[in-house]
């Protein structure tokens, strides 16, 4: 338990022999400011560890990723070449064109059922 945990029946200024070893460590104007921070230290205290591990890690990780992208290319390279659809724009334009006209017939035969 730290200084500023409060038990039950405990004083709520901390102990003198802590309180001036506290002064000593951080400084009295930047007592405030650790007892502020109390929640952020235990966070960094809990998950440091952890975080240092990741930052260490990360360089790597991305090369790793590099690597499987490159490879997806590689793979997807050849078969670019079998893959259905109209690759010149102007016959998709023209597909294009004629499915709309197609799509126009029918709703104008549709509404014309409707009256």
């Amino acid at each position: 338990m730290t200084v500023w945990q409060q038990r039950p029946g405990a004083p709520t200024t901390p102990l003198p022999a802590l309180g001036a070893r506290a002064v000593k460590e951080v400084g009295a104007e930047n007592l405030g400011v650790v007892r502020k921070a109390a929640a952020q230290l235990k966070l960094l205290q809990e998950y440091g560890p952890e975080v240092q591990k990741a930052s260490k890690d990360g360089p790597g990780e991305w090369r790793n990723w590099w690597w499987i992208c490159v490879g997806g290319q590689v793979l997807f390279l050849p078969f670019v070449f079998v893959m259905a659809g109209r690759w010149s724009p102007k016959n998709a334009r023209g597909d294009a064109e004629a499915h709309q006209l197609a799509v126009d017939r029918e709703l104008a035969a549709l509404a014309a059922a409707e009256e």
